[in-house]
């Protein structure tokens, strides 16, 4: 999920002092971005949008939990576990029967 790593930079880039390195983090996450576009067209054609979405949504919301807990040192509310947890039902449960 490489959308995940875009995110983390671009955080990353809202608790730095130096404006140069803000810069640059806000630049490479927005080219991110935009390459990711080009692996969703590929994925697109492979899949329909409602599986692919899901599956995309629902893994995205637990690798950024993820890095949110372990690598920012947030915490996570006890209804956000509740969602993460749902979020992996979701992603077996599109998987098992799409």
């Amino acid at each position: 999920m490489v959308t995940a790593i875009a995110d983390s930079l671009i955080k990353k880039a809202t608790i730095i002092k130096s404006s140069t390195l803000i810069y640059l983090l806000v630049i490479v996450g927005a080219v991110i971005y935009a390459l990711t576009a080009l692996g969703w067209y590929k994925v697109l054609q492979r899949m329909e949008l409602l599986n692919a979405g899901v599956i995309y949504t629902s893994s995205f919301i637990v690798l950024i939990a993820l890095i949110s807990v372990f690598y920012f040192k947030e915490r996570l509310l006890p209804i956000e576990m509740v969602g993460v947890v749902l979020a992996i039902v979701s992603i077996v449960i599109m998987y098992r029967f799409s």
